[in-house]
């Protein structure tokens, strides 16, 4: 049987495969974090409330957190149409409210008459 000949590669070109096999076949530390964090993200936005309402036979609201009244009808949003629980910029419009002074919860509360 013929020898089959051994190729050699230079170790600088070995480490460079082995790197590439590693990028193929495996997550870095940091793609696994970032993984990690979006489902953390992901699992956040799946826990945050939305308070809904639907209304009953009075015409009442019912407020609730489940996209489905018992009756199987679709619920409503009962926040505001700006208003967004999971309000990604509300701390920079809070900073610009101080900065000019007409941030409500920093004014003194009017006196009783």
């Amino acid at each position: 049987l013929p020898h089959k000949k051994q190729e050699t590669t230079h170790p600088k070109k070995a480490a460079s495969n082995l790197k590439n096999h590693h990028r193929r076949n495996h997550k870095s530390t940091r793609e696994q974090a970032n993984t990690f964090t979006h489902a953390q993200k992901n699992n956040h936005y799946i826990s945050i409330m939305h308070l809904m309402y639907y209304l009953d036979s009075d015409g009442k609201r019912i407020y609730t957190f489940k996209k489905e009244t018992p009756g199987g009808k679709v619920t409503e949003s009962a926040h505001p149409a700006r208003f967004s629980p999971d309000d990604k910029f509300s701390r920079h419009r809070i900073a610009c409210k101080k900065r000019f002074g007409i941030y409500l919860p920093d004014s003194p509360l009017p006196k009783p008459m």
